[in-house]
């Protein structure tokens, strides 16, 4: 739950990444990580992680990160 009372929820492949994301992994490592639990090509997983990251930051959820790093 957010400030605002929002309460999200997620599918298991968004489950995994913010399990996997600990603020040490690049985006490409956590991607990775996920793709050995997922039967997902890497770039679809990119792309789905870049555009999740976007909205998430976008409602405050999470802290603005360097998709790139």
């Amino acid at each position: 739950m957010t400030d605002s009372g929002q309460i999200y929820s997620c599918n298991s492949t968004a489950e995994a990444f913010l399990r996997l994301t600990d603020g040490n992994r690049s985006l490409g490592a956590t991607a990775d990580a996920v793709c050995e639990e997922f039967d997902v090509t890497r770039e679809q997983l990119l792309s789905d992680l870049e555009e999740l990251l976007t909205y998430l930051q976008s409602e405050g959820v999470i802290d603005n990160i360097d998709a790139n790093a």
